[in-house]
């Protein structure tokens, strides 16, 4: 396996956070975990008016559920569970179904003991196909869990891709060369002037 797993410029987006699920004085709070729930499956409001799902929403077995099931079952595992853990996973390549995700997931959580039972809704309306994972946990992970959970997921992945022949990025071909490369400086006012008109991160 020639692609790197493991640390800074590692194969493939895998960006986690946690939400907690609990107030100051111990009470369950929902609000955030809801507004992840919905963002996850119909984005922005404002880009998508008309609400038209993104993609399919799918739980740990690979079966589809609807957008109620989906959030009845966010609601109730924070009732029982402290902290969400909200994922965005994104291979760089196209050509990925949700079963494969569900294959890399499972061996991360297998890997840790984290997200063993979870739900996730893919797109493919991205230059990157890519999931957006939940799931519940009574702890936090440490950084080297969360390091271990990745490495995980990145090995699964590139296995599945390997054997169904995808490119590590399909928009890399036939791609003309690109010019040189701003100072380092203007790179990162660009991208701090994109993240605030974007809001989320996708």
């Amino acid at each position: 396996m020639s692609r790197k797993t493991r640390g800074k410029g590692a194969y493939g987006l895998v960006k986690m956070r946690y939400i907690k699920n609990r107030g100051a004085r111990g009470q369950t709070v929902t609000a955030n975990l809801q507004k992840v729930v919905f963002y996850n499956v119909y984005g922005d409001k404002t880009l998508n008016p008309e609400m038209k799902q993104r993609g399919a929403i799918l739980d740990h077995h690979g079966e589809v559920v609807r957008y109620g099931e989906y959030k009845s079952w966010a609601m109730g595992r924070a009732v029982h569970h402290p902290y969400a853990y909200r994922v965005i996973a994104s291979p760089k390549g196209h050509g990925l179904a949700g079963g494969d995700f569900i294959q890399a997931i499972r061996a991360a959580g297998e890997r840790t003991g984290f997200g063993e039972r979870f739900m996730l809704v893919v797109h493919h309306d991205t230059d990157h196909t890519h999931a957006h994972v939940i799931f519940f946990s009574d702890v936090t992970m440490s950084r080297k869990t969360l390091e271990e959970w990745k490495v995980g997921f990145r090995e699964q992945i590139i296995e599945i891709e390997e054997a169904k022949g995808l490119s590590p990025d399909s928009r890399e071909q036939g791609r003309e060369p690109e010019e040189a490369k701003p100072s380092r400086r203007g790179r990162r006012r660009r991208r701090r002037s994109k993240s605030k008109e974007k809001g989320l991160e996708v």
